[in-house]
């Protein structure tokens, strides 16, 4: 998690998706981000709201991928803590509507390794501006 905050320190606002149980939002927000945390499922979206409640500085959206940002204007994105599938899903073009045509933001990666230490979860971090 370190790697991803120390990646995410230049910029303001920052979209966490696929934010689960809010560790990474709740970290960024520590550090005086703006967060906007996302999570696909109504179950997932719950146990969010239930974490990072009472946490200035994040908001948690419903919705899958990068659809819920539309009307946000964030820095930069972080997928992180997904494999390879899930992340595929959220950069698909077709899935994103308006907001992955709007600007070139620049995108962190992080895939978990199965059965890592925590310490050693980040297999892959990519930097390169994306389209959105």
């Amino acid at each position: 998690m370190s790697l991803i905050r120390n990646w995410c320190s230049p910029y303001e606002v920052i979209a966490d998706v696929g934010a689960g149980h809010g560790r990474l939002s709740i970290a960024l927000a520590e550090r005086q981000h703006r967060v906007y945390a996302t999570e696909r499922t109504a179950p997932g979206y719950a146990e969010l709201i239930s974490r990072v409640m009472g946490h200035p500085g994040i908001v948690a959206l419903k919705g899958d991928g990068l659809q819920p940002l539309a009307p946000y204007k964030v820095d930069a994105v972080v997928v992180a803590g997904m494999g390879p599938g899930p992340i595929r899903h959220i950069l698909d073009p077709r899935h994103e509507g308006p907001f992955i045509k709007r600007a070139v933001k620049p995108l962190a990666l992080a895939m978990g390794i199965q059965g890592a230490r925590r310490e050693a979860k980040v297999l892959y971090l990519h930097a390169t501006p994306i389209t959105i």
